[in-house]
């Protein structure tokens, strides 16, 4: 898979970045709170002999035991998903969501069912390689085993990568400084019987020189309404500009990969990005049109809105912070 074009030699809390294209670790040592080491075994407070402890709860919520106030930790976690079966990543009311699997599968371990924070609101039916949520829980289970005790009661499309503590403050979504998304084109007649499931498949061969040239296009600090279907509350407020930082194609033998990072994207902004790329690359647009169909603000001057089957959120990039104090 490309490496995504923001690496770090430090990653973010301790966690391998996926952007790097490293693997991620899972025995990680817990980050702490307020700069001095935490207790071995994650989850518990040592009390001074002869004497009690006041515990600090991170979101204000922690309720007293035994005259003392239980310690609610903000976990920061790494999840893999199918997106095939669920409704996207947030709950509705019209199917099951991402967000409910995992929240049935921590009920489970927790015995609580505490509020979740996504990095990503994923559209039905697309995946993710390195979704980043977090969420505030008191436990005695230790950051680098709770994959493995949630992976016990997660449906097999739901997998926990990776686990540790951050800052109370800390929020997988607002903390975010770049998004990277794939989108894959089998670009062969026939299809794979292996991974149908996992790209949209284009029988025309397409020019990926061309579609690179396009890609460089949309690179910069523009208005993306163009890119975005209808039904956008942010389209609805004017809120349309948006930076991509990276967009390039790249050909490995009939696939064709299609990576975009940027601060901020809008409701179907990157499959319409791809479907744009494609009819540059069919020979149906031109990549010098790009700059044009920006500036008109039109919907229906760019390509068209790929199926969600094709689409993965790679990975979520977040600035190096300092230590706490």
């Amino acid at each position: 898979m490309p490496r995504c074009p923001r690496q770090r030699s430090t990653p973010f809390y301790g966690f391998s970045n996926l952007c790097s294209g490293s693997a991620i670790k899972t025995d990680l040592p817990r980050a702490p709170l307020t700069g001095k080491t935490p207790p071995a075994g994650g989850g518990g407070t040592k009390v001074p002999e002869g004497g009690k402890v006041a515990l600090r709860s991170n979101d204000g919520e922690g309720k007293a035991v035994n005259g003392l106030r239980r310690t609610f930790m903000n976990y920061l976690l790494i999840l893999s998903y199918d997106g095939t079966n669920y409704c996207g990543f947030q709950v509705q009311p019209n199917g099951r969501s991402v967000a409910q699997t995992f929240q049935d599968g921590l009920e489970a371990v927790l015995g609580i069912r505490p509020d979740i924070k996504g990095c990503s609101r994923t559209d039905a039916g697309v995946h993710a390689l390195g979704f980043r949520l977090n969420f505030h829980a008191d436990t005695r289970i230790p950051p680098q085993k709770l994959p493995l005790a949630l992976n016990q009661h997660l449906p097999p499309d739901i997998r926990v990568l990776a686990a540790q503590t951050v800052p109370e403050d800390f929020h997988a979504r607002y903390a975010a400084h770049t998004k990277t998304y794939l989108y894959r084109i089998h670009n062969h007649p026939i299809d794979s019987p292996f991974d149908a499931a996992y790209y949209t498949r284009v029988p025309r061969r397409l020019d990926e020189a061309a579609m690179q040239a396009a890609a460089q296009q949309f690179v910069g600090t523009h208005d993306f309404l163009a890119l975005c279907a209808a039904g956008s509350s942010a389209a609805a407020h004017g809120d349309t500009v948006r930076t991509i930082t990276d967009c390039h194609v790249t050909r490995r033998g009939d696939e064709v990969d299609i990576e975009v990072t940027a601060d901020g994207y809008l409701y179907n902004m990157v499959r319409i990005l791809a479907g744009t790329l494609c009819e540059v690359g069919a020979g149906r647009m031109r990549a010098a049109d790009i700059p044009a169909i920006l500036a008109s603000r039109d919907r229906s001057r760019a390509g068209p809105t790929l199926p969600a089957k094709g689409l993965f959120l790679k990975c979520v990039d977040y600035p190096e912070k300092e230590e706490q104090p």
